[in-house]
């Protein structure tokens, strides 16, 4: 089921992902490009805010995307947040971060901290990419990275094979 109505939260100015929720019914977790904090927000199908949770500690370069699939605990849903974009082709590695997927009251407004969470610091095996689109595999939990070039064209993919180690940078291997 979509959305029903237009998103009103001021402070979601450039949505730049989204993912439904799986823990509480009918929400959906969104955020927002380059240039906001480190923090996703819960929808519901009528478009208004029901959560807003911060990553403490972290400082986001360019928040691409978002995913929810599976993680460590098998029986919990996670939330992936892409820390991706590289318009420069500066960066020498790029951050997804790992979050359990929150339970969130649909019938009230939360503000708070995503809890549990852990960096995968990612680097591509040719040097730095700009990127858009993360996927998490819903099966395997295998990161998918879809790279972009401001002229077009065909670009490549790269994975990351869960589990993915978070206590030390992770090559990338070229995908498709």
């Amino acid at each position: 089921r979509s959305i029903e109505t237009a998103i009103a939260d001021p402070a979601l100015r450039e949505i730049s992902g989204i993912a439904a929720g799986r823990r509480s019914g009918g929400l959906y977790w969104l955020h927002n490009d380059s240039g906001d904090t480190a923090r996703v927000f819960a929808i519901d199908r009528a478009g208004t805010t029901r959560a807003i949770l911060s990553l403490p500690g972290v400082s986001a370069i360019d928040v691409e995307d978002i995913a929810i699939g599976p993680g460590p605990d098998e029986w919990r849903p996670y939330l992936y947040l892409g820390d991706i974009g590289d318009n420069a082709g500066a960066r020498t590695s790029i951050t997804v971060y790992r979050v359990p997927e929150p339970d969130v009251d649909p019938g009230t407004v939360t503000i708070g901290d995503l809890r549990g969470g852990v960096a995968l610091e990612l680097r591509y095996p040719d040097g730095s990419h700009d990127a858009e689109a993360l996927v998490v595999d819903p099966r395997t939990g295998d990161l998918v990275i879809i790279t972009k070039s401001p002229t077009g064209g065909a670009q490549p993919a790269y994975r990351a094979a869960a589990p993915i180690d978070a206590s030390g940078p992770t090559t990338l291997e070229r995908y498709g």
